[in-house]
């Protein structure tokens, strides 16, 4: 992915080098040779592209937020993000306090290594907000059950047996104990 203007100029630049490569492999003598070639020359050609096109869309401003679920989902999406909102990782830097070379550094890991405190600084001096829900995704084992609540009165239903007690309450597995 390229995430800032001196990549783009290098990636234009390597582009044009795999045409001029590309135009040398078309002269080889060996046609299945020179396919072959040709045909990975090509497929470089066209992923620097789509990364050079990618690049652009993202410094248009041009970027839907997809929803995340994970925290750990974040951290790829930092770069376009800061690209479609016209950031620099120099302004970035400034913005937080650091060198462009610290910014780099995160960039270059895709922010895997920042802490969760540094994400959501990042985050705010690009301008996003961010909102966390947690729930509770471990099954609740006694849903559904009837759970066991002894109280002394005149009756003393605390002197039951066990088994007595699952009787009155209707449950029948001895789990409850």
């Amino acid at each position: 992915m390229i995430k800032n203007d001196a990549q783009k100029d290098r990636t234009l630049a390597q582009i044009e080098g795999f045409r001029s490569a590309l135009a040398q492999a078309e002269k080889l003598p060996h046609p299945k040779r020179s396919a072959a070639v040709r045909a990975s020359y090509q497929g470089v050609i066209r992923q620097l592209e789509d990364e050079v096109r990618e690049y652009d869309q993202l410094r248009s401003g041009a970027l839907a937020l997809p929803p995340v679920n994970r925290l750990d989902q974040i951290a790829p999406f930092i770069v376009k993000i800061r690209i479609a909102k016209g950031v620099s990782q120099t302004e970035l830097a400034r913005r937080l306090g650091v060198s462009k070379q610290v910014i780099s550094r995160y960039e270059e890991s895709d922010y895997q290594t920042v802490a969760i405190a540094r994400l959501q600084e990042i985050l705010d001096a690009i301008g996003i907000k961010t909102a966390v829900t947690l729930t509770d995704e471990t099954p609740n084992p006694f849903a559904g059950r009837k759970v066991c609540a002894v109280r002394l009165s005149r009756g003393h239903p605390a002197s039951l047996t066990r088994g007595q007690t699952r009787s009155r309450i209707g449950v029948e597995s001895p789990a409850i104990a």
